[in-house]
């Protein structure tokens, strides 16, 4: 609902508020909230990285930089999911949850920024890739991937669930097109599977 029970900031005093620092990002689109968690504010950064900074003077904790794999020129649609902003990362635990523009699920140590594991969830060379960030609930990674909607791809977009700990995937539901489900293919209302485009 957006709304917040908080009342340190009220009708009464918001008009004294005032910039305590500021921090220059990468340059890109900025779309992202940050998560503010015990002094330590987490963010994404344009150019698939991760900040933690000190959220009382923006001072840089550590940054992780996924790397970037250059996509052939003809990749447009490709190419153009990787400049995409992503919405921002999970904190979970002492974790932190990344999905990346070529279709990875990194999980990261929030004190540090080291990389705890990695998984290739889908073919970036298909057009896969991830464009919101995860949901995290009880040692699960949910996920969903964007890139449904080119020939690579039709027929197959998902939902899936991963262990956080060991990356093991636990189980992918197909929202596009799964003929063995049948309460799925009556969802579309009779579109057929080739006109059937996002839906994560």
């Amino acid at each position: 609902q957006r709304f917040s029970p908080l009342n340190q900031i009220n009708k009464s005093n918001v008009k004294n508020l005032r910039m305590a620092w500021a921090r220059g990002l990468p340059n890109g689109t900025q779309e992202s909230v940050p998560i503010v968690y015990q002094g330590v504010m987490y963010l994404y950064a344009p150019g698939a990285s991760v900040q933690a900074v000190d959220a009382t003077n923006g001072d840089l904790i550590w940054e992780y930089k996924h790397p970037f794999t250059e996509l052939p020129q003809s990749w447009a649609y490709q190419r153009n999911q990787a400049r995409r902003q992503k919405n921002g990362v999970s904190l979970y635990g002492d974790k932190i949850v990344l999905t990346t523009f070529d279709a990875k699920i990194v999980v990261l140590e929030a004190a540090t920024g080291k990389v705890v594991w990695q998984k290739q969830v889908y073919d970036p060379s298909k057009g896969y890739s991830y464009t919101i960030g995860a949901l995290v609930v009880n040692d699960t990674i949910y996920s969903a991937i964007s890139g449904c909607s080119i020939t690579g791809t039709a027929g197959g977009c998902y939902i899936t669930a991963h262990d956080v700990n060991k990356g093991e995937e636990l189980w992918r539901f197909n929202t596009i097109d799964d003929p063995s489900n049948p309460a799925q293919q009556a969802s579309w209302g009779g579109v057929p599977a080739e006109n059937r485009w996002g839906g994560t």
